[in-house]
C-alpha cells in the first residue's frame, strides 16, 4: 500500500511538470511500471519495431539503478564493514524499487540476481554467472512455481542466458578500434544474443518477429538510459521547480525523438514478419538448431553440422504435415467476447463467423487473430447473426438461429426464439440438439429450457450476466447436464472429425 501510494505521488510530480500525452505514458511505464496510459497505436509501434521491452520495467532498468547507486555509494567501502553496510543499502533500495514498479517477473529476476551478486561481493566471494541465473530461477520458482508459465519470466531468463552464452563469442568476431563503433558493435552483439534465445518462444506466443530489431535496439541503447536518468532527476529535484522543469523539457524531447525513431522503423518495408505459426515442438527444434550451429562454429565438429541438417529436415516435415492437417480441419469455436454473440465455423482453410454486431480491428486482433494464424486460415467471413443464410458450399445452414454444421445441430437461444419455441411444449416434443447456446440473459431456468430442448451439451456464452451464468452453471451441475460457462472457462472449442 505504501509503495502504491508513493508511485501515485511520483506520477503526480510528472504531471505537475507538464509531462502529458504519449511522453507521460512512456515515462510512467519505463520508470514506474504504470502501463495503463499507453494507447494501442503507440504500443503497436513499440511491438512492431522490436522495442516493446522498454515499456516494461525490466532487468535493464534495475541494472542501471544498481550501477548508479553502486557508484554513488562507493565511498562507504573505505569504512570498517563498509562493504556489508553498502550491500544492505543496495539490496533494500533495489527491492523497494521492484516493489514500487509492481514486481514484474523481469524485475524480480534482476533483483534476485543482483542480490546474489551483491552478497557474494560483500563476502569477497567470486561468482559464476550460470550459477547465479540458475539459483535465481530456483529460488523464485520455490516461492511461486507458476512463474514458470509466465511469458515475462521465460523471456527474461532466456534473454539473460542468451547474452551470457552468445555475446562474448559474437563480440570476438570483430573488434573495431573506434570507441563509439566498438560500443555500437557490443550493443549489436547483445541484441543478436538475446534474440537467439528469445526469438523462437516470442514468435510462438506473439506470431510475429521484428525484422529490424538491431536498428531499434541501437535506438534503445542511445535513448533508454538517458530517458531513465532524466526521469529520475525530474523526481529528485521536484522541490526545485526550475531544475525540475528543465529536466522535464529534456525528458519530453528525448521521448518524442525516441518515439519518432521507432515509428520510422515500423514504417520501413517488411518491418515485421507476421502470421508466424509454430508449435512447441518446432520451438524446441529451432532451439536445438541454434545450439548445434553454435557448437559447430565453436569446435568445428562435423556431427553438429549433420545434426543441424537433420533438425532442418524435421522442421520441414512438421511444416508440411501442419499445412496438410489444416486442409482437413473442422472446428466450431464460440469466443469469449463481451456483449457479442460470436460463433465461428472452420472447415479447411475457410472460416465463417456469425455475430450480432460487427467486430472492430482491435477486438479481432486481440481475441481472434492469433487463433486464425494457428489454424492457418486464408480468409474468413463475418455474417450478422440475424441474417438467414444458406451458404453455397453447404458448409453451414443457418435459419432462425438453428445451425447445421457437419451433421451437428446447434441452437442459439435468445429471448425471441426462446419465447417463440415454447409452443413445442404443448406437443410434448423436445428439439434434439448437439449444442444449445444460451445468450443475452434469455434463460433463467435450465429446467424450463429442457422442457423445450434435448441437448447433449449447454454453452453459456459471454453475453450473459456473470451472476446469471453462475446460477445456470450450478443448475446444470445439479441436473448432471454437461455444460461450458465461457465467462468462467474461456472460449469453447469443438473439433469435429
Amino acid at each position: 500500500s505504501f509503495a502504491l501510494n508513493l508511485r501515485q505521488k511520483l506520477l503526480n510530480i510528472l504531471e505537475k511538470n507538464k509531462i502529458k500525452g504519449q511522453e507521460y505514458a512512456v515515462i510512467s511505464a519505463v520508470l514506474l511500471g504504470q502501463t495503463d496510459k499507453i494507447d494501442p497505436e503507440l504500443y503497436r509501434t513499440y511491438v512492431n519495431s522490436g522495442a516493446v521491452h522498454v515499456l516494461a520495467v525490466s532487468g535493464m532498468h534495475v541494472g542501471i539503478i544498481f550501477l548508479t547507486l553502486n557508484t554513488l555509494l562507493s565511498f562507504i567501502d573505505k569504512f570498517k564493514n563498509g562493504k556489508i553496510f553498502k550491500s544492505l543499502i543496495l539490496i533494500i533500495i533495489i527491492w523497494f524499487y521492484a516493489l514500487l514498479t509492481g514486481l514484474s517477473p523481469s524485475v524480480v529476476r534482476a533483483s534476485t540476481m543482483i542480490t546474489f551478486i551483491v552478497i557474494g561481493k560483500s563476502l569477497n566471494r567470486s561468482y559464476n554467472i550460470y550459477n547465479v541465473i540458475c539459483a535465481s530461477a530456483f529460488i523464485l520458482l520455490l516461492i511461486n512455481p507458476l512463474l514458470l508459465f509466465e511469458i515475462g519470466f521465460q523471456l527474461s531468463f532466456l534473454a539473460v542466458a542468451g547474452i551470457v552464452i552468445f555475446h562474448e563469442e559474437l563480440y570476438k568476431l570483430w573488434q573495431p578500434k573506434n570507441t563509439i563503433i566498438d560500443k555500437l558493435w557490443s550493443v549489436t552483439c547483445i541484441s543478436i544474443a538475446a534474440q537467439l534465445t528469445t526469438g523462437p518462444i516470442s514468435a510462438f506466443y506473439f506470431n510475429q518477429f521484428p525484422n529490424y530489431f538491431l536498428i531499434s535496439n541501437i535506438l534503445v541503447f542511445l535513448f533508454s538510459s538517458l530517458i531513465i536518468y532524466a526521469g529520475i532527476l525530474v523526481l529528485i529535484f521536484s522541490f526545485l521547480s526550475y531544475v525540475s522543469n528543465l529536466m522535464s523539457v529534456i525528458l519530453v524531447f528525448l521521448i518524442k525523438n525516441f518515439n519518432y525513431g521507432l515509428s520510422m522503423i515500423e514504417k520501413l518495408p517488411f518491418s515485421t514478419s507476421s502470421g508466424i505459426n509454430i508449435t512447441l515442438i518446432e520451438v524446441a527444434l529451432i532451439y536445438f538448431l541454434i545450439f548445434v550451429i553454435y557448437f559447430y562454429f565453436k569446435n568445428r565438429n562435423f556431427i553438429n553440422l549433420r545434426n543441424a541438417f537433420i533438425a532442418l529436415i524435421i522442421l520441414q516435415i512438421f511444416d508440411i504435415s501442419k499445412a496438410m492437417s489444416h486442409n482437413y480441419q473442422k472446428k466450431l469455436i464460440i469466443y469469449s467476447l463481451p456483449d457479442n454473440q460470436n460463433i465461428e465455423f472452420i472447415k479447411g482453410n475457410e472460416s465463417f463467423i456469425f455475430i450480432n454486431k460487427l467486430i472492430d480491428k482491435k477486438t479481432y486482433d486481440f481475441n481472434i487473430k492469433n487463433n486464425h494464424i494457428k489454424s492457418g486460415l486464408l480468409k474468413y467471413n463475418n455474417t450478422l447473426i440475424n441474417d438467414t443464410v444458406k451458404l453455397k458450399n453447404d458448409i453451414i445452414l443457418l435459419k432462425n438461429k438453428f445451425f447445421l454444421f457437419e451433421k451437428k445441430r446447434i441452437v442459439l437461444i435468445d429471448k425471441a426464439n426462446f419465447l417463440k419455441n415454447r409452443k413445442l411444449k404443448d406437443n410434448n416434443q423436445r428439439f434434439g440438439a448437439d449444442l444449445l447456446i444460451i445468450s443475452n440473459n434469455s434463460v433463467f431456468s435450465i429446467k424450463e429450457l429442457l422442457k423445450l430442448y434435448n441437448p447433449r451439451k449447454i454453452i453459456i456464452d459471454s453475453t450473459n450476466k456473470a451472476w446469471l451464468a453462475d446460477k445456470l452453471s450450478r443448475e446444470c451441475e445439479q441436473l448432471k447436464m454437461p455444460y461450458h460457462n465461457i465467462l468462467q472457462s474461456g472460449a469453447f472449442l469443438m473439433t469435429l472429425s
